[in-house]
């Protein structure tokens, strides 16, 4: 069967946001630059903002639905909490998968966190944190915690909206006749194509088996971003959700001792294994007829065109020019 207008539009905007964003990674890395150096960063932002832009590009040749990019200003409600909670619970429960892989355990040793700490960050900048973290007296775990949703659901939520107006709105409009899952899992498949060369490029010592677990990642992450972008019909949440997963992944990577960053983690095959449970769960809720309707009723209207008022102006009196 030849694919529809619908979904040749798809795959038109997936091929201009992968072919643009790896031309110009590649054209900035050919010219000497460096994903960890300062430019390197302002990079990697812009290129966060490379889905949103290709959206904005192509919707000159066809209608732009209309939440893609409004915001709604009253998002607090029962999916915003879910949506900026649950990635918690995620980076929670990759600690306890974690722990139980050979050769690693659970442990509260503060030496082992700062290890990870210079592992997964700035060995620079152990020191300062250790210095500041002895002065409160709180476990790094407690810090962490606290810190990571009210990160999310700022700094990080705003370097990702980008990335859910392009994937989870546009692209969602563009397939959503393929249904829930199979449109959830094809625009996790292709938000892993753009961004596994980014991240695998920017860590050390990463190849095949770290590009894998990137591309596992994002397609089991992007159904459960995509359902609480349909449930709360708002941009603006799957963006909590996703900047707050960002976050969740320092959090997971505490309280675990021994493995490397390959295993433990939302970032490696841990967090797999809890997405991978977290779809499982989503797939049992929805086999209850009223939240599979619901679900559908708000995927097939959240993409309502539209409607302009007549702005005609009414004829005068009889007679009058």
């Amino acid at each position: 069967m030849p694919p529809t207008p619908t979904l040749r539009k798809a795959m038109t905007y997936v091929l201009v946001t992968l072919l643009t964003s790896w031309f110009l990674l590649g054209l900035f890395l050919g010219t000497g630059g460096n994903l960890k150096t300062g430019p390197g960063v302002i990079f990697m932002a812009i290129y966060l903002a490379f889905p949103l832009l290709a959206a904005l590009y192509l919707r000159r040749s066809q209608a732009m639905p209309r939440p893609m990019v409004i915001v709604s200003l009253r998002p607090l409600n029962r999916w915003f909490f879910l949506a900026w909670l649950f990635p918690l619970g995620l980076g929670l429960l990759a600690i306890a998968v974690a722990a139980a892989f050979p050769g690693v355990v659970f442990s509260t040793d503060l030496d082992q966190f700062y290890q990870v700490l210079a592992r997964e960050g700035d060995p620079t900048q152990v020191d300062k944190i250790r210095e500041v973290l002895t002065k409160i007296g709180i476990h790094p775990f407690w810090v962490f915690l606290f810190h990571a949703p009210f990160a999310g659901a700022t700094v990080n939520a705003f370097l990702v909206w980008p990335e859910e107006v392009g994937w989870r709105s546009y692209l969602l409009f563009l397939t959503r006749r393929m249904g829930f899952w199979r449109s959830g899992l094809f625009i996790g498949l292709m938000w892993g194509l753009w961004q596994t060369p980014l991240v695998v490029l920017g860590a050390d010592n990463a190849g095949i088996p770290e590009a894998l677990l990137v591309m596992a990642s994002a397609i089991l992450l992007s159904p459960l971003l995509c359902f609480v972008r349909i449930m709360s019909g708002n941009t603006l949440v799957s963006a909590v959700a996703h900047g707050t997963f960002n976050t969740a992944t320092g959090l997971s990577l505490l309280l675990v001792h021994g493995g490397d960053s390959f295993m433990t983690g939302l970032n490696g095959l841990a967090g797999v294994v809890v997405l991978a449970l977290a779809n499982l769960l989503l797939l049992v809720l929805l086999r209850r007829p009223g939240l599979r309707a619901t679900l559908a009723t708000r995927l097939s209207g959240l993409f309502r065109p539209v409607v302009r008022p007549n702005r005609t102006p009414a004829p005068g009196p009889a007679g009058q020019e």
